[in-house]
């Protein structure tokens, strides 16, 4: 243990100690739990034997495994009322040092014999019940003790001094900066992640986060916290008014929240939140793209626009909604030899003319009939049989005139066939891509991912009976795992994995986690 003042602490440091990665060091009263990006590793604490006698080399060698000179290291005590430190480890010093006053310079503290102060440094927290020392042999006092004369000397003159008029407002004290909690992921993480994460936090049960505009948006009770998804720190928050569980872009910067029952928007500029009129029956989706309200059974539905109104679409009897996107809804039917297509984008007893989608060609020139269509935002997906497999054709919706336009855009055969779900597309709001019945739709392709694949950030999880594949936006595989059910609900543009998973400790609460950098998708 090596705690020695050798003048370093006036110097500035040539050594920047990175954001990422971070070293989390969890220690208990039997055992530390040492975690960095690819790294798990535990180390025995004997009975007596301080946090930092375990700390330090574990530090430093999980600082050479990373290939660093230095590393910012996060440790927590959990024998000692949680006490958390923020260090540093230099393995070119061979020292952990306390990150705040770290300099690149040896030998920062020293142990000298003095009675333990109240307020206690972190490294003196650390070292446990050993004596510690603070005046040495030599009578003289030491640069610490001659600061506690001095400010003791000058609040005495204070006193001294007659205060007239009204009392001066003592300025506000700056705000405490922002530390993130590194935690383990307490389930498997998805393919190509490790399960350290650099940050964690609370976030409503059921709840998704989204990336919009570069920030993550984390619901927590009441309250919208913007973070940044790389660190987890704050950059502003807003009361929604409700326990937000959805988000839906709507403009640049404003964004339908609802907790399954009302929606509101909220303007992530002004961070204020309006509430919407909310027509009286129906239920609320956000699947099909923009905000819908609707009934199955009703071929009225009602479309959120940018504007905070709803507005009132009439779709065709027997046809169902397959999409809503900027005030038009998309309504489908398939009950003839082609799927007929409209694009609603007024309230009108006059509907424009549909488009159609035709099956897949067979044998002399026949074409079987479409079985079924879905969608999301302004893509349809349908599926026909074709042989002993499924076509699957995606196209583009969209009004012109008085007539609906569909363009196709991809089309592919599987093996196999699917049956149709009534289930509302799973949404992947940072791209627009859409996951429906087994079928990823992305702009480069359609991905056959099966019924217990999710998606998020551009990217699908799809496991079979004993592994999970990572899949890019055309289906090419990018990383291999133990199977899980664990998938980022969105990436940032560091490759940040946004995961959410219940609280080990607590059941019935909720975390979001971010995962440091793929590495296999850096290759």
């Amino acid at each position: 243990m090596k705690f020695s003042m050798k003048g370093g602490s006036e110097t500035s440091s040539n050594v920047k100690v990175p954001r990422f990665p971070v070293i989390s060091l969890r220690a208990t009263t039997g055992e530390v739990i040492v975690e960095a990006p690819g790294v798990y590793e535990e180390f025995t604490r004997d009975e007596g034997q301080s946090l930092f006698e375990v700390a330090e080399p574990a530090a430093l060698k999980v600082t050479r495994a990373l290939g660093l000179r230095v590393c910012r290291v996060v440790a927590t005590d959990t024998a000692a009322d949680d006490a958390t430190f923020e260090l540093v480890a230099d393995v070119d010093l061979e020292e952990l040092q306390e990150l705040a006053s770290y300099n690149g310079q040896p030998g920062q503290y020293e142990v000298v014999a003095h009675p333990e102060p109240e307020a206690r440094p972190w490294y003196a927290r650390m070292r446990g019940t050993r004596e510690p020392r603070q005046y040495g042999g030599h009578g003289r006092m030491n640069r610490r003790t001659v600061g506690y004369v001095a400010a003791a000397s000058l609040l005495l003159v204070a006193a001294a001094v007659p205060v007239s008029g009204a009392l001066r407002q003592e300025p506000e004290t700056a705000p405490e900066p922002y530390h993130a909690v590194p935690a383990q992921l307490p389930v498997q993480a998805p393919p190509g992640w490790g399960t350290y994460a650099g940050w964690h936090q609370n976030i409503n049960q059921g709840a998704r986060p989204a990336i919009i505009n570069g920030v993550l948006l984390v619901p927590s009770g009441g309250t919208v916290s913007a973070l940044d998804p790389d660190t987890g720190e704050p950059k502003w928050s807003a009361e929604a008014g409700m326990d937000v569980s959805d988000f839906a872009p709507m403009t640049e910067n404003v964004v339908a929240i609802t907790d399954g029952k009302t929606v509101s928007l909220l303007d992530t500029s002004s961070r204020q939140v309006t509430a919407t009129s909310m027509p009286k029956d129906g239920q609320i989706e956000f699947g099909y793209g923009d905000p819908v309200k609707m009934t199955p059974s009703s071929p009225v539905v009602y479309v959120l626009g940018e504007d905070g109104q709803w507005r009132k679409r009439t779709m065709p009897a027997g046809s169902e909604i397959a999409g809503a996107l900027d005030g038009a809804v998309t309504a489908v039917s398939t009950d003839g030899p082609s799927a007929r297509v409209w694009s609603i984008t007024e309230d009108s007893a006059t509907l424009p003319k549909p488009g159609t989608i035709t099956g897949a060609g067979g044998k002399g020139g026949k074409t079987s009939p479409v079985d079924s269509c879905t969608g999301s935002f302004d893509t349809v997906l349908c599926q026909a049989k074709k042989g002993t497999g499924t076509e699957w054709t995606s196209s583009k919706i969209e009004r012109k005139g008085k007539a609906t336009s569909v363009t196709r855009v991809h089309t592919a055969t599987f093996k196999g066939s699917s049956a149709a779900a009534a289930t509302a597309p799973e949404v992947d709001r940072s791209t627009g891509w859409f996951l429906a019945r087994g079928i990823w739709v992305t702009d480069k392709a359609l991905v056959p991912v099966g019924s217990e694949a999710h998606i998020g950030g551009g990217r699908a999880v799809r496991s079979s009976q004993k592994e999970s594949e990572l899949l890019d936006s055309r289906g090419k595989t990018v990383a291999t795992g133990t199977k899980t059910k664990t998938y980022p609900a969105a990436v940032s543009k560091k490759v940040t994995a946004i995961v959410v998973a219940a609280d080990p400790s607590d059941p019935a609460a909720t975390n979001v986690y971010g995962l440091p950098t793929n590495p296999k998708e850096e290759e």
